[in-house]
Parts: C-alpha cells; structure tokens; sequence
C-alpha cells in the first residue's frame, strides 16, 4: 500500500443464521485496526465459496477509508481474478 491507514483489516466470514449471506457488519475496533464481518452461504462446492469469498474482500475494501491510489490497487487485483478457475 501507499499510504496505510491502519495496521489490520480483520474480515470474518459467517454462515450463522444471525447473520444474512451478502450482509456486512462493522465491528467495533480500536484506531488501527477494521473489523468486519459478512455473511455467507453455506458450503456449496469449492468454487461457490471462492467466488463468494472475493465479493467478501470486494465489499470490505470498498468499506476501508482506503486513499484513492491503494484502492485502484485492490481493484486491479480483484480484476485480475476474476475469471478465475482453478
């Protein structure tokens, strides 16, 4: 990255019912650390769970006050996979 703003970015990925498929949830961290958690579908086949799994990391940076060039980069990288199939 450019220009960090933060030490972590924690994402959990949850198929419990408290917490809808596609929905995002921030959770309360401290200053250098963001914490999310999304929902996700049960276990369906391996490449279901990795497309959900890069529209997770998609939503979450797009939620992290990433600069504009650190976010171009994520963007770059998520075009890259997709299409994907291994």
């Amino acid at each position: 990255m450019q220009c960090p703003i933060g030490d972590t970015v924690l994402i959990m990925a949850c198929d419990e019912e408290d917490i809808a498929p596609g929905e995002l949830r921030e959770m309360p961290g401290k200053d250098a650390v963001f914490q999310y958690a999304v929902g996700i579908q049960a276990y369906v086949d391996d490449a279901t769970l990795r497309q959900d799994l890069v529209l997770i990391l998609k939503q979450v940076c797009e939620k992290v006050p990433f600069v504009m060039p650190d976010h171009e980069q994520y963007q770059r990288i998520f075009w890259s996979w997709e299409g994907y199939e291994n």
